[in-house]
């Protein structure tokens, strides 16, 4: 196992840029052998510095604390420096609106960039990170699940991008990193929710993976060696993509345009030949556009009208449609034309005849409402539950009883709330974001007007 360690380490160049390592350590039996490992290494070829970097999530109540203990202990005896954090991690995950594996996986990675970056201390070259192979196998699955390209399919790298983290142990698989602390007499502890099935990683690594590996022997490392042919791929196309992009796409930094705007000519898309739908999907998921935007934009690039703006995942900017092409406007640079004019305020109402009947207002239940509330226009698949009625609706075929046209349906607003949307402006409200006047008492009200203005 460590001579093979040692192979892995030299033929990928892990640690040619590297004088000072921080070790994520759990105190699982993966981090427990990474950390024995690179003990080893760092004695037998010198040069490296190693510390321990431990998060407490405060998730799993005493045995959060044990864990803590243990790598304490650990560090403690082999003389390696420790840097502790503990986080509130559903605190944080109810205050920013995710999943509590999603904020754990937020909190640690902000501490390790905190160490990284030396804030408090002298930084260090890289983070080192104790998945394996059958964590590779289990990403692949998880990525495969949720629709993603080449990129997502080659799983965990062993050295990010930018260098910063590193993950010395894509070589073993699980069975033999459990037989390595076996035989090396490693103490470690283990985490009682791995074996939950409420997780999609538990799922997989449970349920999915023992069924392929009796369908296949050696599934898990076959995986790898596909995912490896993968990167080669991925590294391929990217080569191929960027040498397209200098031709494609023409950046537009003069003073009479926005400095990162981007310009994409309908006539220069032939210089990608049959593979313009491959360009397109690359150009969209560089630029944060998810699986049903870029669906979306397809659409519209075969039949669609100009003037159409379409707004990426994470709102950093968005791509309008013209007469001779495709323009990418970063949000920062867009100034306030992501939102229609509009004014809000908050409130309160006893009686339903408070209400402004007026269809460019809407009253919404303020209490019902996850803030920030977000503009955007209509996307396929958009549904929502039209006002007065108990099921749900495709919002495509509301706007067909409604007998609107191509542009009107294109340039139509959405009021949302997280993933609902809570108002077809000036055209219906949700169902479910109404105000309900059978209880007694005063309401809290959150009112939307728009603005009678051409640019709305």
């Amino acid at each position: 196992m460590y001579r093979r360690f040692v192979e892995y380490v030299e033929k990928e160049q892990l640690f040619a840029k590297c004088r000072r390592l921080l070790l994520a350590v759990s105190g699982g039996v993966d981090s427990v052998v990474l950390l024995h490992l690179m003990r080893r290494y760092a004695a037998q070829y010198g040069g490296l510095e190693i510390a321990v970097a431990h998060c407490n999530f405060h998730l799993r109540g005493e045995e959060s604390m044990r864990d803590e203990r243990f790598v304490r202990a650990l560090t403690e005896k082999a003389g390696i420096p420790l840097f502790f954090a503990e986080f509130e991690t559903e605190s944080h995950a109810r205050q920013g609106g995710i999943s509590v594996e999603m904020a754990a996986r937020e909190l640690r990675y902000s501490f390790f960039e905190q160490l990284l970056n030396g804030k408090e201390q002298p930084g260090f070259d890289a983070c080192l990170l104790a998945h394996h192979a059958n964590d590779n196998a289990e990403t692949f699955f998880i990525n495969l699940f949720r629709g993603s390209g080449v990129k997502g399919l080659k799983a965990m790298l062993p050295l990010s991008p930018d260098g910063r983290y590193i993950r010395p142990l894509l070589f073993a698989q699980r069975c033999e990193i459990l037989a390595y602390a076996l035989q090396n007499r490693l103490d470690f502890v283990e985490d009682s929710t791995n074996a939950q099935t409420m997780y999609m990683r538990n799922r997989v690594r449970h349920e999915l993976l023992p069924v392929a590996e009796n369908c296949c022997g050696g599934f898990v490392g076959k995986l790898n060696q596909s995912m490896h042919t993968l990167r080669l791929v991925d590294a391929l196309i990217d080569g191929w993509f960027g040498d397209l992009c200098l031709q494609i796409v023409e950046k537009r930094q003069t003073e009479s345009a926005n400095m990162g705007e981007e310009f994409i000519a309908a006539e220069k898309l032939l210089l990608a030949g049959a593979h313009q739908e491959l360009f397109w999907e690359l150009y969209l998921r560089n630029h944060a556009f998810n699986r049903q935007q870029i669906e979306q934009i397809a659409l519209n690039r075969k039949n669609g009208i100009s003037g159409r703006r379409f707004y990426n995942a994470d709102g950093s900017g968005f791509l309008l449609r013209e007469p001779e092409g495709w323009r990418w406007i970063p949000q920062g640079l867009a100034g306030q034309e992501k939102e229609p004019l509009h004014e809000t305020k908050k409130i309160e109402i006893e009686r339903k005849e408070e209400v402004d009947p007026n269809p460019a207002v809407a009253y919404i239940d303020f209490d019902k409402l996850q803030f920030p509330l977000t503009w955007r226009h209509w996307m396929l698949g958009d549904r929502f539950r039209p006002l007065g009625m108990k099921g749900f609706r495709k919002l495509s075929d509301f706007f067909k009883d409604l007998h609107l046209g191509g542009a009107q349906k294109e340039t139509a607003w959405l009021l949302c709330s997280g993933k609902d949307i809570v108002w077809v402006a000036g055209l219906r409200l949700d169902d479910r974001y109404k105000i309900d006047f059978s209880t007694p008492g005063r309401k809290t009200a959150f009112v939307v007007r728009l603005l009678q203005d051409e640019s709305c």
